[in-house]
């Protein structure tokens, strides 16, 4: 019995299992500058839950996943780059950009925002 133990612990250090979640992220662009789309193995992100594999939006000020460019067009992908069946909505009236740059991941995350410039009447979303 103590034998059966002793292997089954040794087994589970060789086959370590992940308990790591995927992560979705959306990278929104804006339309004035396309060039911060971030390409499957760009790590972007704060450092506790940085990611590669971000759907990157097409610049559309409103869409859902059939307005996502990049590795996978058309579908949301976690991390790890798999397609998770998921559906996505977004909404604003305009998309805007910063002056980060595109010389890293961070950059590229940074630079487009989906925005919400009439103040009286505009509303943002995300679902």
């Amino acid at each position: 019995m103590r034998i059966q133990c002793l292997q089954g612990a040794a087994l589970a250090l060789l086959f370590p299992v992940s308990l790591h979640a995927q992560s979705i992220g959306i990278n929104f662009n804006s339309a004035r500058d396309l060039s911060a789309e971030l390409l499957p193995d760009e790590v972007a992100g704060h450092p506790d839950v940085a990611q590669s594999n971000w759907n990157n939006t097409n610049g559309a000020a409103s869409g859902n996943e059939s307005n996502l460019i990049g590795a996978a067009p058309g579908t949301i992908i976690d991390s790890n780059g798999l397609a998770t069946g998921m559906t996505l909505e977004w909404g604003s009236n305009t998309t805007w950009t910063t002056n980060n740059g595109t010389s890293s991941g961070d950059n590229k995350l940074m630079s487009g925002y989906i925005d919400n410039t009439d103040i009286v009447s505009g509303s943002t979303f995300v679902r």
